[in-house]
């Protein structure tokens, strides 16, 4: 459906439920989740600072509007992180889920499934 959109609609992921190595949320909670829309509505009008991933674009720590919350540069950064082999074993998960569709699973959707896990085996 993709080509056939003259504006297609921006497509942002989000995983608010990131834990640290003590099990405990990086972000915040629900109530500062509007920090983040702030910033994809930001990026979404060419003024959201992000560095580029094999997984797309991700927020950079201080384009993130942080005013008032107590919250670690450093934690931030983690919450913003992302790592390789935990996406190889995600995806290897959406794989195995995939399978039962067979030939009825969209073509598109298995390409770009090979696509992401490519572009991230080549990001070593």
């Amino acid at each position: 459906m993709g080509p056939r959109l003259v504006n297609p609609p921006k497509i942002f992921r989000v995983n608010w439920f990131r834990r640290d190595a003590e099990g405990r949320f990086l972000w915040p909670g629900y109530g500062e989740n509007a920090r983040i829309l702030k910033w994809m509505v930001d990026r979404i009008h060419g003024r959201g600072r992000a560095v580029e991933t094999p997984l797309g674009f991700i927020p950079t720590a201080d384009s993130l509007d942080l005013t008032g919350l107590d919250i670690d540069r450093r934690r931030v950064e983690r919450a913003l992180a992302w790592d390789r082999d935990e996406w190889l074993d995600a995806l290897g998960d959406l794989n195995t889920f995939f399978g039962p569709f067979g030939r009825r699973l969209p073509g598109q959707i298995r390409q770009e499934l090979d696509l992401m896990i490519h572009r991230l085996k080549g990001s070593r």
